[in-house]
């Protein structure tokens, strides 16, 4: 038995998100493919798991955040994200006004993110960037240094690009590779590519998954889907 829930809300300027979880069968007795997941998914048979983020907006382009995390690895990351947008000015068109402002048009969006992660067996210092489109392509890549600790590597590199319609009009793919040593309960190596693309009445969808356990064990798997809207709007595969 898996179960979970999650709550968000505001403490003032404060954006808060919370997660709390528990659990007497391993993630991979329900979805052979759950250990390699982009985000780490905690591998013990049994356990709880607790999960609580803070985003406090400095200003418009600068926000503080805090994730802490209790479970089979305590941790506590402490970041700064600066966002901001990339634009390019378009030539002027005739009969413009030559002393008007050029217009300009926003070519994408730059986040630049760091900060620091401590806790059980890990402490390193954390960087990041992303970009999206504005199309929706986001391309994302996160990096962590530190000292070993406990045998454990404090490297971390994380990279993920996501598309919408890549291949046709409804369409998302995702690939991602990640390798975090420094996790406890988590497979270090995950990588994989994902696909969903509708088709007839409902959304035909493809994973592909690999990576290593902490144990040094390698294995991957591949899942084909097709999921339809049923009565109410719920969906079947």
């Amino acid at each position: 038995m898996r179960l979970g829930a999650t709550a968000t809300g505001t403490a003032g300027p404060v954006a808060l998100n919370l997660g709390l979880a528990g659990w007497t069968a391993a993630a991979t007795t329900l979805d052979p493919l759950a250990a390699w997941t982009l985000a780490p998914t905690d591998l013990r048979d049994r356990g709880l798991s607790a999960d609580l983020g803070a985003r406090y907006r400095l200003n418009r382009a600068l926000v503080v955040t805090a994730d802490g995390q209790l479970g089979a690895q305590p941790q506590l990351a402490l970041g700064v994200e600066n966002r901001r947008d990339l634009t390019r000015t378009l030539p002027p068109a005739e009969g413009d006004d030559p002393a008007a402002p050029p217009e300009t048009e926003t070519t994408g969006t730059l986040t630049l993110r760091g900060g620091v992660r401590a806790g059980t067996e890990v402490l390193g210092l954390t960087a990041g960037v992303a970009y999206a489109t504005p199309a929706g392509t986001v391309l994302a890549l996160d990096a962590q240094a530190g000292p070993a600790r406990g045998g454990r590597a404090g490297l971390g590199l994380v990279a993920s690009v996501t598309a919408p319609d890549l291949l046709g009009e409804g369409s998302r793919v995702q690939a991602y590779a990640a390798y975090e040593p420094w996790r406890i309960s988590a497979a270090p190596l995950r990588v994989g590519a994902q696909a969903s693309l509708p088709l007839g009445p409902g959304t035909a969808t493809l994973d592909l998954r690999g990576g290593q356990d902490a144990g040094g064990v390698a294995g991957f798997g591949v899942r084909v889907g097709y999921q339809w809207p049923l009565g109410g709007g719920s969906e079947g595969e």
